[in-house]
């Protein structure tokens, strides 16, 4: 593309300069140890864009230049004194002279290319890589099922997804020593083993970028430098978030079952008692006391219910013979402790009630049953 979509459409779905250096700096202890072998050295980078890497390598110490055909994307790393150029990758390739650079490194480059063309850059940086040099080829992974389905296709010169296994393959197959797939770019949560890991961090938590660093055979000496940056594990694959996810699915299923039968067991024991609180009250209702002591409780019901109704009737009774009543009162008047026990007998729970829980009654019956409750209470103070 020579006009600057291509460099718009990197700004708003791949990122700012700054994030991406960052994210290149984790291919620097792939290059570092093998600097001091080659104090002269050089890297091509293949589509190299704003020139993120070339900054990189070259703060580093490495002569770095950049090729690409997307003149607003040179223009950005012009602007910062980079050495780019508008070439195509295979012809600046091809050009290049044998073992003549330590880094070949294409960034989302060969998902844009033909499967022919991506063998022909294999083999050809191979070629011009000296012994212990690196190839890097970075590119949207497919593991992620959110980039393979979609996030792969927002850029429309994307041709394919690239399987990490097939990169991989290829790099063994065109004659490098050893490689490595290194995955970026997946949220720093699931690094923790305690974090719940649910459906969608399955789908989209996957590291969203991969790349194969392949190393051309060399001198045991300078393969070793670079044994510590092999043989580390990089990001998150779909297997073993799939695994996670259900490992932890199992886990908590059991801790259900675990609760289910905690709770199974309290209700065997609620029942239980239940059933031993009933086959009490069976023997209590059973037994020759209960039946001795009905006539009993019969009568109590029966003073109960006789005393709430001859309340009633007095106090209405009281209500219609003012004169009788005043009578009354003055008997009783001069036998206090007579008056005291009848007025408890006579009214029973009802004159401790609060005020609030006066039943509704006519107007000077209530106020009879007031005095009787103040008179209660005032006999209590005594």
């Amino acid at each position: 593309m020579s006009d600057d979509f291509y460099q718009a459409f990197e700004n708003r779905y791949r990122g700012s300069r700054e994030l991406i250096r960052q994210r290149l700096e984790g291919y620097l202890p792939f290059v570092r140890p093998l600097m001091a072998h080659y104090p002269a050295s050089q890297a091509l980078d293949l589509g190299c864009g704003r020139g993120e890497w070339l900054e990189l390598l070259q703060q580093q110490g490495v002569t770095a230049r950049g090729v690409d055909l997307d003149d607003g994307m040179l223009s950005s790393a012009q602007q910062l004194g980079l050495d780019v150029r508008h070439e195509d990758a295979l012809s600046a390739l091809r050009t290049a002279p044998d073992a003549s650079l330590l880094v070949v490194s294409a960034f989302h480059l060969v998902e844009h290319i033909t499967f022919e063309q991506l063998r022909e850059m294999v083999r050809q940086a191979k070629r011009v890589l000296v012994p212990g040099g690196v190839l890097i080829m970075e590119t949207p992974n497919p593991e992620n099922l959110i980039v393979a389905g979609c996030n792969f296709y927002l850029d429309p010169t994307h041709q394919r997804p690239i399987p990490p296994i097939q990169l991989s393959f290829l790099c063994e197959h065109e004659g490098f020593a050893r490689n490595k797939i290194v995955r970026w770019r997946e949220p720093e949560v699931l690094h923790d083993p305690h974090y719940v890991v649910d459906l969608a961090a399955v789908f989209e938590g996957v590291s969203q970028d991969y790349a194969v660093v392949a190393q051309k055979a060399g001198r045991v000496e300078v393969m070793a430098l670079n044994d510590g940056a092999f043989a580390r594990d990089y990001g998150l694959t779909l297997r073993t978030l799939a695994e996670r996810h259900t490992a932890q699915l199992e886990q908590r299923f059991q801790q259900v079952q675990v609760q289910l039968q905690q709770a199974q067991a309290r209700l065997q024991q609620i029942e239980a008692h239940e059933q031993e609180a009933l086959t009490r009250l069976t023997e209590v209702y059973a037994s020759t006391s209960w039946r001795l002591t009905a006539p009993m409780r019969k009568a109590v019901v029966w003073m109960q219910h006789g005393r709430r109704l001859l309340r009633q009737k007095g106090l209405a009774y009281a209500a219609a013979h003012p004169v009788q009543r005043r009578w009354v009162a003055a008997v009783f008047d001069r036998m206090p402790a007579v008056k005291m026990r009848l007025v408890r007998w006579f009214l029973g729970e009802v004159a401790v009630a609060e005020e609030t829980d006066i039943p509704h009654l006519p107007p000077r019956v209530e106020e009879i049953y007031r005095q009787l409750q103040a008179a209660v209470r005032h006999r209590r103070k005594m």
